[in-house]
């Protein structure tokens, strides 16, 4: 969908002097008009989207009144551009779009003073010289209603081919249909989380971008401080270890000692026995409890005289067919041990 050059054209309506500074402004008039300078036709056939889009085009929700159209012809220059009031509401009427305004002591004194005759709302059109008015950007208090030799302003005073609006829309993440109305607004949004870097420490707190100062610090409390019903301090943890460790190793050596007692480990596999005591204790338990007791293993009761060329007893024999090992290698162990 192609999209023309966007345009700021600037028009003129009547103050009347030596009035007190009026509270509501009648900026953009109904159906279709033209300008002093005869620019035209412009028409206003959507208020409610103008209004709109026109709010969203600037920060704050609020839009500037400044004097002899400052923020579009001196600022550029690094001149001052004051603001003479704020526009804080737009409202659509049978006439048009007013807009109640805020000003500052220096504006309202220059209205009533008759300092200043016009105001001069800067409309943003598709086309150079008229069409649909897309938004009101802003409006100026101003002495030259007579708008002969003035151009039309867009980005401060350059025109925007479709290439460049093109551009735009890839920079900020838009669809190619997107319109002057959906740039502007995708402008302002990355303007102002531009201007909240907080919200990206929100953000990794799990607040709300939006989230209060107080929040924030509150949130940054409760993370430097972990609450004590939901965490261990690391000292106490590796304290804990150490006792449990030291309880497991007395019921190991108490196991052991136990099963060597009984007849069931022989002094010879002692080792052995410990070691499979601390990779795998529920094995060394079934071990004890399947293997018969060696008869003898009591220096009371010395053991049957051994058999075979191994040198081991009945008992011996027993053991080791239980546990799966050839005669000769339990006599080789029963010998190093």
């Amino acid at each position: 969908m192609a999209h023309s050059a966007q345009h700021i054209s600037i028009l003129a309506i009547a103050l009347e002097a030596g009035q007190p500074a009026p509270e509501w402004v009648h900026l953009v008039p109904a159906g279709t008009f033209r300008g002093a300078d005869g620019r035209g036709p412009f028409t206003l056939a959507a208020p409610d989207k103008v209004i709109a889009t026109s709010l969203a085009a600037v920060a704050g929700g609020v839009l500037p009144i400044d004097y002899d159209h400052a923020i579009d012809l001196a600022a550029p220059n690094g001149g001052k551009a004051p603001a003479a009031a704020w526009i804080e509401e737009l409202q659509s009427r049978p006439d048009g779009i007013w807009g109640r305004v805020k000003w500052t002591p220096a504006g309202a004194a220059a209205v009533e003073a008759g300092e200043y005759r016009f105001l001069s709302p800067a409309l943003v059109t598709p086309q150079k010289g008229g069409g649909p008015i897309t938004a009101v950007l802003r409006a100026a208090l101003t002495n030259n209603p007579n708008l002969h030799g003035l151009k039309a302003l867009h980005m401060n005073g350059a025109e925007m081919d479709e290439t460049q609006l093109a551009q735009l829309r890839e920079v900020l993440g838009l669809g190619a249909d997107a319109d002057i109305a959906a740039i502007l607004a995708a402008i302002k949004a990355l303007k102002d989380g531009a201007t909240n870097p907080m919200s990206k420490v929100a953000d990794a707190l799990g607040l709300k971008a939006d989230a209060s100062a107080d929040a924030i610090i509150v949130a940054l409390h409760a993370a430097k401080t972990p609450d004590p019903a939901k965490f261990i301090p690391a000292t106490q943890v590796v304290a804990l270890n150490a006792q449990v460790q030291e309880l497991m190793a007395e019921k190991r050596d108490r196991e052991i000692n136990e099963a060597v007692t009984a007849g069931k480990l022989p002094p010879a596999l002692k080792e052995w026995g410990i070691a499979l005591h601390k990779s795998d204790p529920a094995a060394f338990r079934k071990y004890v409890e399947t293997v018969p007791a060696i008869v003898g293993s009591d220096p009371a009761n010395p053991p049957p005289p051994a058999k075979g060329a191994h040198g081991l007893t009945v008992q011996e024999i027993e053991i080791c067919q239980t546990m799966g090992l050839a005669p000769e290698t339990f006599a080789a162990t029963k010998k190093e041990g």
